[in-house]
């Protein structure tokens, strides 16, 4: 009799401590999906502006170069075809652009709108190399043709900024506006164009 309740007494007590554990371990995966909803972006399933606020405050500048990027003439996409085919072609160029970076080394963030932030790791044999990520991605990006539906298809086309030395800017908010004004140089020339921050156009 007294074993018997000792017994009961101790599948209990390991009842009770798995029950404990199993709810640990789901509220360890609550809480991780909701910190991913909170930095992942909806629309295209990368990282968000949220994600970047954190990313910014431990980031090591001296390890990537810097890259802003703009979807072309984006809101003519929205104005003809409608904002539903203006978010597949978002997603689609997130995609392509996931595609050509180095997953666990490159961090691609969604700025706002059509603008993207991408930080590539730097490839401490040549710094020129680093820049391959780019190549990739407008060699794949001329040749792919994006659905807007109703069997049509349109080009994109995306004007990139690129700081290549941000770790001389005192913080990432400046070491970006320079990254911003080659882009607004690549739009101002026309488009379609990498620009190195101050004014060296990149050929791809």
């Amino acid at each position: 009799s007294i074993v018997n309740i000792i017994q009961y007494g101790l599948f209990g007590t390991v009842f009770i401590m798995i029950l404990f554990v199993v709810f640990y371990m789901l509220q360890l995966i609550k809480n991780y999906r909701v910190k991913q909803s909170t930095y992942v972006d909806a629309l295209t399933g990368v990282y968000n502006r949220k994600y970047l606020e954190e990313f910014e405050r431990f980031v090591n500048l001296n390890n990537y170069v810097l890259c802003v990027l703009d979807i072309d003439k984006f809101k003519e996409v929205n104005d003809t075809y409608g904002h539903d085919v203006g978010d597949k072609v978002l997603r689609d160029v997130a995609k392509l652009i996931v595609r050509n970076y180095r997953i666990n080394e490159d961090v691609l963030i969604r700025y706002g709108g059509e603008e993207f932030c991408l930080f590539l790791k730097k490839d401490r044999s040549s710094q020129m190399s680093t820049l391959a990520v780019i190549d990739r991605l407008y060699s794949e990006l001329k040749n792919t043709q994006f659905s807007v539906g109703h069997d049509k298809f349109i080009n994109i086309t995306l004007s990139v900024g690129i700081n290549m030395h941000p770790y001389e800017s005192r913080n990432f908010n400046e070491a970006f506006k320079l990254a911003d004004e080659a882009l607004y140089l690549a739009k101002k020339g026309g488009r379609d164009k990498v620009i190195i921050y101050p004014d060296v156009e990149y050929v791809v």
